[in-house]
């Protein structure tokens, strides 16, 4: 049961109670009485919570009047609803409670049918872009379009920093290639110096020992350089390796999945065989049934036969006996009931069984038709069995296999890690032991003669702006290390944006995918309203699935365009389309409305759709205009609705 009270709402002043039974509720009332006010009344509480389809609440509220409240109970859910006037006019909801459990932003737009429907006024416009945009806008799929929202948003961000990293990076890598190709100049040019002071020192035996010292420091530090070098390409080929050794057992985990994946298929297959199998013992006594039918209605046809000789036997004698004799009373014998017969009787027994043995034999050929393509397609199921048997187990054995070698590739380089990893600590000992060499030497030369105390001095500034030089060539090349660290980040900054990208995609996916299942649904559902649609005699309607174009054929499949139908007709399309989209859209909800749309129909075709979908909604409720019975001004009561024309 469902009731509704409206206190000053519309047209509908003070408090007006209604209630509806369950299938065709009819409102027939004069026009300007409210029976518009009482279904916008029910639009506006059931498009809560948010309201977003009314821009203008003024409408509702009944003129000069503070507030208005609706009141709406169906089956043990409630809606309530206040409306109040504010100071500066405007009208708001002050209150609102419900706990209806299919409240849904598509509601108002999928139950209600008017002449300011989007629907109604999309195809009475006749304007397809139109139309496309409504399916696609009420297919839409809310958790979908969240997730590719969010998706969107991460991309754009990515985006963003990606272009801010890489303008970084190509600003600062030129800067600093500048400044270590100049460090690296200056430091050329401090050798240089230092060679030349070396060249002019006059002790020569302190000369000598400088000279040996800065051979073995050279030696030491080409060591150094050596073992670094040496150490870098490990870890180098340590990070390819892990790679490899990731993207190995990615692909063992794959082929995992894909093995899991046959043994499913072949448990379905074996399942699978064991029905046709079922089908084929059924297949094959169908046709020993068939025979069985075909070997007595050859017996049939045999004994008519036999019958219509007989009776062409005594025709023939008859023939003869009255070219013999002028008696008029000759007369033959029926070889059955061995009663007299006429001629022109017998002539019609003759031709009646002639009709009964071409029934026959048609019936003959018909059974030997079915019984050959019982027998095709007993064939081709034996066929897909055996196909079905050999290409599985294959398909397993192969998985199983490239699983036992990737396990083997996989343990190989785990050994190979193994190995490298203990080459470190030995490079890392040797590189100590140089180091220890390398402070060794310093002392030396900090030992050498007083006598060289001028020179040493020199030499020493020149090694304090060499050492300087370095280590500002070491800070240099650990920017440019920080910037091939960035470069890598851009990189994984790309990969990530395409990831986002092939992600947004698949959601695009499901989505249009999950609108043609709901665009297939409805086209079937269509289809079913092959009742309606005589109505408009249309013999055919039907969206495209992706475009969401709008084809309809007219009888012996013309293909017609929705302006080249009447407004009644465009009228019933879109009352069809409304309705069935609801159904597949919001199948739990009971409830569809119809307002002031019912001129559009004669009598006996209003009364037509009106049954039929009487038969399918569990409540309608629908207005008709009637001429004025009483004093004009009158608003409508509950006598004014009725179950029945």
């Amino acid at each position: 049961m469902l009731s509704i009270n409206v206190t000053n709402i519309g047209g509908l002043d003070g408090s007006n109670e209604f209630k509806f039974t369950e299938g065709l509720n009819i409102i027939r009332a004069p026009n300007a009485s409210g029976k518009s006010s009482l279904i916008n009344a029910f639009k506006l509480a059931l498009s809560g919570p948010d309201f977003t389809n009314f821009k203008n609440l003024n409408e509702f509220l009944s003129d000069f009047k503070d507030s208005g409240l609706i009141h709406i109970k169906l089956n043990g859910n409630i809606v309530d609803l206040r409306i109040e006037r504010k100071k500066d006019g405007k009208v708001v909801i002050s209150d609102y409670k419900s706990n209806f459990n299919f409240l849904d932003d598509k509601l108002t737009r999928l139950i209600f049918f008017d002449q300011f429907s989007e629907i109604y006024q999309t195809i009475i416009s006749g304007d397809s872009k139109k139309f496309q945009d409504w399916i696609a806008n009420i297919t839409d799929i809310k958790l979908y379009l969240i997730a590719k929202t969010l998706i969107d948003n991460k991309e754009s961000e990515l985006k963003t920093r990606l272009a801010h990293l890489t303008e970084q990076e190509a600003g600062k890598k030129e800067i600093l290639g500048e400044q270590l190709h100049i460090n690296t100049e200056e430091l050329k040019k401090l050798k240089k110096e230092r060679e030349k002071l070396l060249q002019t020192s006059e002790d020569t035996e302190l000369k000598s020992k400088l000279q040996s010292i800065n051979k073995e420091f050279d030696k030491i530090t080409k060591g150094l350089k050596d073992f670094k070098k040496k150490k870098t390409n490990i870890s180098q080929k340590l990070l390819k390796l892990n790679k490899e050794k990731s993207n190995i057992d990615l692909k063992i985990k794959e082929d995992i999945e894909k093995l899991e994946k046959v043994k499913i298929e072949l448990l379905e297959v074996e399942g699978t065989i064991d029905k046709l199998e079922n089908t084929l013992i059924k297949l094959e006594d169908e046709n020993n049934s068939l025979r069985i039918e075909l070997n007595g209605t050859i017996r049939k046809v045999n004994g008519k036969k036999r019958t219509i000789e007989g009776l062409r036997e005594k025709l023939k004698a008859k023939e003869r006996r009255r070219k013999n004799q002028r008696s008029l009373f000759n007369y033959i014998e029926c070889p059955t009931c061995f009663q007299p017969l006429d001629q022109e009787i017998l002539k019609t027994n003759v031709k009646k069984i002639d009709a009964e043995i071409k029934s026959l034999i048609n019936e003959i050929e018909k059974r030997e038709i079915k019984i050959n393509l019982n027998k095709s397609q007993i064939d081709k199921i034996k066929n897909k069995l055996e196909k079905a048997k050999t290409e599985l187990p294959n398909m397993k054995k192969s998985l199983e296999k490239q699983i036992e070698e990737n396990n083997k590739v996989f343990k190989g380089i785990n050994d190979e890690i193994a190995k490298l990893e203990t080459k470190i600590p030995e490079i890392d000992r040797k590189i100590s032991d140089l180091e220890n060499k390398f402070e060794s030497i310093q002392k030396k030369k900090k030992k050498l003669s007083v006598n060289l105390d001028k020179i040493r001095t020199e030499y020493t500034e020149i090694d304090q702006k060499i050492e300087d030089k370095k280590e500002e060539i070491e800070v240099l090349e650990e920017k440019i290390r920080k910037l091939e660290q960035d470069t890598e980040i851009v990189q994984n900054l790309k990969i990530k944006t395409q990831a986002s990208n092939e992600i947004k995609n698949h959601f695009q996916k499901k989505i249009e995918l999950i609108r043609n299942d709901i665009i297939g649904t409805i086209n079937d559902e269509i289809l079913n309203c092959f009742t309606l649609l005589e109505l408009a005699e249309i013999n055919y309607l039907s969206i495209e699935a992706g475009t969401y174009e709008l084809e309809i054929r007219r009888k012996l499949g013309r293909k017609t365009e929705l302006l080249e139908l009447s407004a009644a007709e465009r009228t019933l399309v879109a009352l069809i389309i409304l309705y069935i989209t609801k159904r597949v859209l919001l199948p739990d909800v009971p409830l569809f409305f119809i307002d002031e749309t019912a001129n559009a129909f004669d009598d006996t075709r209003f009364q037509r759709i009106i049954h039929y979908l009487a038969k399918e909604v569990n409540t309608l409720i629908l207005t008709k205009n009637e001429p004025f019975q009483g004093k004009r001004g009158e608003i409508i009561t509950q006598k004014n609705i009725i179950h029945s024309f």
